[in-house]
């Protein structure tokens, strides 16, 4: 029921917004691309946000979440504190009656609308699709989940999924926020109080079979307060101006290819675009890619990372240097530290 979630201690597997009709990034500088440890940092990032191990479960088509959203929850290499791209719906599937009021188990008031309607799914070629839609608006609706954190909600959320599959896709999209407003999250705990404000939007298409599924998304998410007894702000772009980053997985392997921008208390991060050459796979055993190839850039430099069997990367430099990293300098790389 809720398109901004929670695991573990404040991990903030949230949607990602785009505010004003796109994400914006002008403000964001250069990031850092000249050593392998740089280049280790970013991938990092790009691992904890973005891709998964390779060990979640396969999709099944017949199955209303896995058909188009099984992988929101996937885990990268990295371990970071900034949040996955994707929602976590507590209550997947769940539709309101028209329109309901719910009362929260710590207070406030969640008021659900629920409709069908014909959606175009402008990331994926104005594909129309009929739509079943839940809208939420939150009034200071607390919820605890059995935590022992408290986790409040305001403003606006709404998720869809397509009745049928259309083509041999099935589409489906998460917003969250409203015009100009975010939807807001605060999480308080004993060492932790932090408030995440969330606008946008996420489209889905995955096909009928389970053999692939995608997103794109295009916005930006804000956080800040206190985690785990320390300072902690993060800002994540997704996408530049209008084009969203998209992400695909499948048979062949996983692909990224967009613009992201971050920056967070432990990194002043940057404006980056990511192009996979090569769908990204992992094997049965290492955390790290064991194939596939990708390029970094950001304002004029680059790096052309090639995974190899073991987990390592190679690293051709833009300025004609070249360096490797090893398996274990991938995996311990620290998404939140540059």
């Amino acid at each position: 029921m809720r398109l901004i979630a929670v695991s573990s201690t404040v991990t903030m597997l949230a949607l990602a917004l785009t505010a004003c009709g796109g994400g914006s990034s002008d403000d964001e500088g250069q990031a850092l691309l000249d050593t392998k440890e740089e280049v280790a940092h970013e991938l990092a990032v790009v691992g904890s946000i973005f891709l998964s191990t390779g060990d979640d479960e396969a999709l099944t088509a017949g199955d209303t979440e896995s058909k188009r959203a099984s992988r929101i929850d996937s885990r990268g290499w990295g371990r970071g504190s900034m949040a996955r791209t994707s929602a976590v719906r507590e209550t997947a599937g769940l539709r309101a009656k028209a329109s309901e009021t719910y009362n929260c188990s710590g207070g406030g008031i969640s008021v659900a609308t629920s409709g069908s309607m014909s959606v175009q799914y402008g990331f994926y070629g104005n594909v129309s699709a009929q739509t079943d839609y839940t809208q939420y608006t939150d009034t200071n609706c607390v919820e605890d989940y059995g935590s022992g954190q408290t986790y409040t909600y305001n403003g606006h959320s709404e998720i869809g999924d397509s009745v049928d599959a259309v083509s041999g896709y099935y589409y489906g999209y998460d917003r969250a926020g409203q015009g100009s407003t975010p939807q807001t999250l605060r999480v308080v705990g004993s060492d932790t109080d932090l408030t995440i404000r969330s606008l946008g939007l996420i489209e889905y298409k995955n096909s009928q079979d389970g053999n692939s599924n995608s997103y794109s998304q295009l916005g930006e998410q804000q956080a800040s307060g206190r985690l785990d007894g320390d300072s902690f702000e993060y800002e994540f772009v997704y996408g530049r101006g209008n084009t969203p980053i998209t992400y695909e997985d499948s048979s062949a392997g996983e692909s990224l290819d967009g613009h992201y921008a971050y920056r967070s208390s432990g990194c002043e991060g940057g404006e980056l675009s990511i192009d996979t050459l090569n769908p990204i796979f992992f094997g049965n055993t290492n955390p790290t890619p064991v194939g596939g190839k990708l390029v970094l850039s950001s304002d004029g430099d680059s790096v052309t990372v090639t995974f190899q069997s073991n987990g390592s990367a190679t690293l051709e430099f833009g300025n004609g240097g070249s360096a490797t990293l090893s398996q274990s300098e991938i995996a311990n790389a620290d998404p939140d530290n540059c």
